[in-house]
């Protein structure tokens, strides 16, 4: 409601009636929420009412009077100095933020030149070398992407030339996104991510044309991935360290997921939408993703306002290209000053057959020191059904359309689990 989002549906409906609700609902707005030192005054609002109004300026001004019009135009006018304030006070804004803030500076020709530099600086910041938006979660990179659609555009419509830097990271943010898809088209769920907003992302991608996905050779961070024919396979080896840019990053280092034939086998438990449920969220958790943990401890310690208390500060990967398979190694210290432990993971991915063999290790970093509890988790997807065999060594899975053999040294046990689309 305080973010005017309401406008876009205002604005479809159409018809006068819908006309003078939503000035009446504005205007009754402005007369209540006076106080610049509310909450709702925060950045992220201020910048979601500016470009919503701006945006339904065409709709809402059919029925405008001279009193609503001036009314208006004030208030649009000190939201623009309201953001003007914020980023020269303030260095953690966002892309939202920005935009809003270009968006006025092209309106009202004040402070364009600054508001670019900060665009270059925002883009630097939150883009890694290889073209991730740095949440690693695949839902922000695609909103990321539709932002910088959306400042292309204004840049058009206000005739500013054209922003190579800009324009380079549409596509190469384009080319990665469109890696982060499982062979059922949803998206990978790791840092947060979940497919509720599905249909938009695709319409993001199809934004751009003739863009063909990103092969990348190797990387120390972030998100690794592998795809065939047949099989998609993923791990996450992010280092969770900027609050800033995703205050929800889960603990979830070298979590795996995989899908096949048109099918996601194994997965992330999924995630819920952390604006509208701000509490403790077990989803973030370590034993919510398909990895390893020891004595039932989170990788990374999540408490509010001070996420990335511990956090893995040492996150290794090294990737081999052989002939007939893909090695991975990765490893964290992110037990290291609880246990005095290393993780590791192993992933040997056969690229003829659909074979995966993997190795989870707990390494000791101090001599003599005590044995550990640990789990590794493999959360299954609703359509998997699976069978113990006798030896309890074995799991039998049979999904919608093919079965595979999870065979491992050790014994196994089945649970109940959870999973959020």
């Amino acid at each position: 409601y305080h973010s005017f989002d309401w406008l876009s549906y205002s604005k479809k409906l159409g018809g006068a009636n819908n006309i003078k609700r939503a000035n009446k609902i504005i205007e009754n707005w402005i007369d209540k929420h006076p106080s610049l030192n509310s909450s709702l005054w925060s950045a992220d609002l201020v910048s979601s009412r500016y470009i919503n109004i701006i945006y339904s300026l065409d709709f809402l001004s059919i029925l405008f009077d001279n009193y609503l019009k001036n009314k208006i135009n004030k208030f649009l006018y000190l939201h623009f100095l309201m953001l003007k304030n914020y980023h020269n006070n303030n260095k953690n804004y966002n892309i939202l933020n920005l935009k809003a803030l270009i968006l006025g500076s092209c309106i009202y020709k004040k402070g364009l030149n600054n508001s670019l530099e900060l665009l270059d600086h925002l883009i630097t910041d939150q883009i890694d070398s290889l073209g991730f938006h740095k949440s690693y979660n695949a839902l922000e990179h695609s909103k990321f992407i539709n932002n910088l659609h959306e400042l292309k555009n204004i840049f058009l419509f206000f005739q500013i030339p054209e922003n190579k830097k800009l324009i380079f990271q549409i596509k190469n943010m384009s080319a990665i996104m469109q890696n982060l898809f499982h062979q059922d088209n949803s998206l990978i769920l790791f840092n947060g991510s979940h497919n509720a907003y599905l249909k938009e992302v695709n319409k993001v991608i199809n934004l751009s044309k003739d863009i063909i996905p990103k092969k990348i050779n190797t990387n120390e961070e972030g998100l690794v991935f592998y795809r065939d024919k047949e099989k998609s396979i993923f791990m996450d080896i992010v280092k969770p360290i900027n609050r800033t840019i995703n205050s929800s990053i889960h603990a979830s280092t070298l979590a795996f997921e995989l899908s096949c034939k048109g099918e996601k086998i194994i997965t992330n438990c999924g995630s819920i939408n952390r604006k509208m449920f701000n509490d403790d969220d077990y989803l973030r958790y370590s034993a919510a993703h398909s990895t390893i943990i020891l004595n039932n401890t989170n990788i990374s310690e999540l408490i509010k306002k001070k996420s990335y208390r511990r956090v893995p500060d040492k996150i290794t990967f090294n990737k081999e290209d052989k002939n007939d398979c893909i090695l991975w190694s990765g490893s964290h210290n992110g037990y290291i000053n609880n246990f005095k432990k290393i993780v590791s993971r192993k992933i040997q991915i056969m690229k003829n057959e659909n074979v995966i063999i993997g190795e989870d290790s707990i390494m000791s970093t101090k001599a003599n020191s005590n044995k550990i509890i640990y789990h590794i988790r493999f959360h299954l997807m609703p359509n998997c059904n699976c069978i113990l065999t006798n030896n309890k060594k074995t799991v039998i899975l049979q999904s919608n359309n093919q079965s595979w053999l999870f065979k491992t040294s050790s014994l196994i046990s089945i649970e109940e689990s959870i999973y959020v689309n």
